[in-house]
């Protein structure tokens, strides 16, 4: 007798996990698999009818007559196959899988005897015709190969030529460069286009001359003016926004400030009412009270107002559209209207975009600035070049040009400040005035 105790599992069955793995469930699944074989032979016997599952057997066994006459002997049945080997064989009881009928070449199956011998006639014809043009293709290419056989071949190109290299050699010579870094990096287009459209030197205007026409001399002059309006509109508009700062003193300013700062202090009775109405007005939802909460009737009330008003609002709409479609040709002139005014809108931002073309970029911090325009006064010009004044900086003019092409960002002159210290004192212990 095993007196061996076997050591408890202590699993915690309160868990799906461990279910399977520490319960008995081989009579569940032989009768899960039972259940699927009856599903696939037939259906399941639970549910199938008496006369399906028996039948009554009308035949007499061979026994000898009890009286001694011989009875006839019935034909020996074959011997039934074995039960392991039905799993082998087809069963009729599963019904057939679904096979896809609309293959090609089933299709082509189905056609018809006439049908496939046209069929296979226009594929053989097809064949025949291309290799008749590939035969007379062939024909073609023996026939300039009997001509030129004897004849050298004429080289429409320089056989020395940079370009007349063989392909597969240029491609080798292109990749050792790219690789030993001897070929430089494709540069972007943009890196070879102009910042600016402006010309480096631009002529000046023909009223700059020293001994300029009156008619030339008199436009600049018109010119320069309005420059000096626009300067002057600008100092203008400055000094407006400025003025209310300028009409007070730093003394004004600071009682003005002391006064703002001191308001509500002394305790005023009348101030402190009037805040209190000033709150009391700006309180928009009354307090909530009981005895003002709506009833079930009058939210039902409002409720049918609502929906009221919501199909009203409909009929309305819908009267809207019916309208609008009486007026189609009147609503067809509006559209081409408004196309037309977007077309022409669409037009001077293009002609704006062209003109900013030449404007200078914004490229630092600050703007550019035009310098101002080198002429002569009516009272300063000289018949004689050598008795002309001079005019303008060549240096600045190019600092300033290659700002207006956005080769450099506009810049200001630093200016220079001196720092000045003020000397520190020192005194020395053996210098040191004695003091009693």
């Amino acid at each position: 007798m095993d007196t061996t105790t076997r050591k408890r599992k202590r699993v915690s069955k309160n868990k799906k996990k461990n279910w399977r793995k520490h319960s008995d469930i081989k009579d569940v699944e032989e009768f899960l698999e039972d259940e699927r074989l009856q599903l696939r032979t037939g259906g399941l016997v639970a549910e199938k009818a008496d006369a399906q599952l028996f039948f009554v057997d009308k035949f007499v066994e061979d026994e000898a007559d009890p009286e001694g006459h011989d009875v006839p002997k019935r034909r020996r049945k074959e011997p039934k196959p074995l039960r392991c080997h039905g799993n082998l064989h087809a069963n009729t009881d599963v019904k057939p899988a679904v096979i896809p009928r609309n293959i090609k070449s089933n299709n082509i199956k189905k056609l018809s005897e006439r049908r496939r011998i046209k069929h296979e006639q226009n594929i053989l014809n097809s064949r025949e015709r291309e290799g008749k043009v590939h035969r007379e293709k062939a024909a073609e290419v023996a026939k300039i190969r009997r001509i030129t056989r004897n004849k050298l071949p004429n080289i429409g190109y320089d056989l020395w030529a940079e370009d007349s290299v063989n392909s597969s050699v240029k491609e080798v010579a292109e990749y050792h460069e790219k690789y030993t870094k001897k070929t430089k990096p494709k540069a972007p287009q943009r890196l070879r286009a102009k910042p600016s459209v402006v010309p480096a030197i631009e002529v000046s205007h023909p009223g700059a001359s020293y001994n300029p026409a009156f008619d030339d001399h008199q436009e600049l002059l018109k010119i320069a003016n309005e420059a000096e309006i626009k300067k002057l509109k600008e100092e203008s508009k400055l000094e407006e926004r400025l003025a209310p700062m300028q009409k007070m003193s730093w003394n004004e300013m600071e009682q003005s400030w002391i006064q703002e700062m001191s308001l509500g202090l002394d305790g005023d009775d009348e101030e402190d009412g009037s805040d209190s109405e000033d709150a009391d007005d700006l309180t928009t939802n009354p307090p909530v009270r009981r005895e003002n909460k709506k009833t079930e009737k009058q939210r039902k009330k409002e409720k049918l107002k609502l929906e009221k008003e919501k199909k009203l609002q409909e009929i309305k709409m819908k009267k809207i559209k019916d309208s609008q479609r009486l007026r189609l040709k009147s609503i067809k002139k509006e559209v081409n209207e408004i196309v037309k005014q977007r077309e022409a809108k669409a037009s001077r931002k293009a002609e704006k975009r062209k003109a900013a073309i030449a404007n200078p970029k914004k490229l630092g911090k600050l703007k550019f600035e035009a310098p101002d325009l080198e002429l002569q006064l009516s009272d300063e010009l000289k018949g004689s070049l050598r008795l002309l004044k001079p005019e303008g900086h060549l240096l600045e003019d190019r600092f300033k040009s290659f700002q207006k092409r956005n080769i450099i960002e506009p810049r200001k002159r630093a200016k220079h400040i001196k720092w000045t210290y003020k000397p520190k004192s020192y005194e020395k212990k053996d210098h040191r005035a004695i003091k009693a």
